[in-house]
């Protein structure tokens, strides 16, 4: 049996579903017609500067609470997204909605932000898997961001493939 390159970037996925409820802190931002991701916004100050985060893989929105409040510490909000199938979102995560996904997290997260006059520096940050969305998104918006961190990143899936 022949296995596409498609199907082995996306197999690298390791969605699960989170045993926590979902709370005010949750979002379910629309991603497409059927499909909603969750990020859970943890929003402490207005005069703080906003990091939104793009975890890594098997991890999930909804258990960053102990590490939000470091951030807290260091007076920043902290705003982590999940992928299609991770935590409270449905679908399946794929390389295609990977990138789609954060630009559509991005623009929603980014006009609550203004919307609620959180109108100090936004960061974007991506570890290991979120490295890809953390990049798709300074492709599409690099001017409304101010700074940008990749935490055990990649450039390309394609090394991936070079097996």
């Amino acid at each position: 049996m022949k296995i596409s390159k498609t199907d082995l970037i996306n197999s690298i996925f390791y969605p699960r579903k989170s045993s926590i409820a979902k709370d005010e802190k949750d979002h379910l931002i629309d991603v497409d017609d059927k499909n909603q991701v969750g990020a859970r916004f943890f929003l402490k100050d207005k005069s703080y500067d906003s990091i939104i985060f793009f975890h890594g893989n098997a991890e999930l929105a909804q258990e960053y609470s102990d590490i939000a409040e470091l951030y807290h510490n260091f007076k920043l909000n902290f705003i982590v997204c999940d992928y299609r199938g991770y935590g409270l979102s449905t679908g399946t995560p794929t390389k295609t909605n990977l990138h789609s996904d954060a630009v559509k997290l991005f623009k929603y997260i980014y006009k609550y932000l203004k919307d609620n006059s959180y109108n100090k520096k936004l960061i974007i940050m991506g570890r290991s898997l979120g490295s890809a969305s953390a990049s798709e998104i300074i492709h599409h918006h690099e001017g409304d961001i101010n700074a940008c961190i990749i935490e055990s990143g990649f450039a390309t899936e394609y090394s991936l493939l070079d097996m």
